[in-house]
């Protein structure tokens, strides 16, 4: 939806728009490092939930 509304603004829009876009997404990339640590720490516990699995099963690894 949003990534629609982006093309949108950048085909129908002036160039400021797009500009002003880019700036924002820089800025919310910028503040919101922290949910790359929220990424890594979920996809570590999924992982070891597997592992854990697996291994109560007897599938080795």
């Amino acid at each position: 939806m949003l990534f629609h509304f982006l093309i949108n603004g950048m085909m129908k829009h002036a160039w400021w728009t797009t500009f002003l876009l880019c700036i924002y997404f820089f800025i919310f990339i910028c503040t919101h490092k922290h949910y790359i640590i929220y990424v890594k720490i979920s996809i570590n516990y999924c992982n070891n939930q597997i592992l854990y699995f697996s291994r109560k099963e007897g599938n080795g690894i």
